[in-house]
């Protein structure tokens, strides 16, 4: 009789020790944490290219500077704007994160003759939004923002040079015989 209620005790102790020997994983609550962003997001920022209109806060405007428009490119895994590229700036290399329902893109670029530029954006669909933080190399420190969309006209004509098939890539025009012109209807010299 002592032993009748052992056994059923026994029993579930026997159903207990494999779940109490899982391991226990720790539950996260969600947050807004921003995450890597996979290929795809970079790979659809490659080869883009975006106008943009950058706006000095009151502090910059005080020191001179002045409103202008821009082009934010995406080539080679790098980022560059024209008129950074105008002061020496180099294109660099750029880190994408998801943001909500979009991603945020950040680069740090330096140049020898200017100083150094922080960009944070971020990119919904095919608008852009962001702040630059240029530190000039007496040390001033400038801030601006900028918005925008991405050029469909520049995409368009990156997306005509992919076209062409791969056995003319690289090949020079041939005359045609009496006509004038080369094989791609350029008039050539005679």
């Amino acid at each position: 009789m002592r032993f009748s209620f052992v056994l059923p005790l026994l029993a579930g102790a026997c159903l207990t020790l494999p779940v109490l020997a899982q391991e226990k994983k720790p539950v996260t609550p969600p947050t807004d944490e921003k995450k890597p962003a996979d290929a795809t997001q970079t790979q659809s920022l490659e080869n883009s290219r975006w106008s943009v209109k950058v706006v000095p806060d009151k502090a910059a405007m005080a020191k001179g500077e002045k409103e202008y428009s821009d082009t934010l490119v995406f080539s080679q895994n790098k980022v560059s704007m024209t008129a950074a590229t105008n002061k020496g700036y180099k294109p660099s290399s750029y880190t994408v994160t998801k943001s909500g329902t979009g991603f945020k893109v950040t680069a740090d670029q330096g140049s020898d003759m200017d100083g150094k530029v922080a960009l944070n954006a971020d990119i919904a669909g095919q608008n852009i939004k962001g702040t630059l933080v240029c530190t000039k190399k007496d040390g001033t420190i400038l801030n601006y923002t900028f918005d925008g969309r991405q050029d469909a006209s520049a995409e368009a004509t990156d997306k005509k040079k992919d076209e062409k098939k791969p056995e003319e890539k690289g090949k020079t025009p041939e005359k045609v015989p009496g006509e004038g012109k080369t094989n791609e209807g350029v008039p050539h010299k005679k």
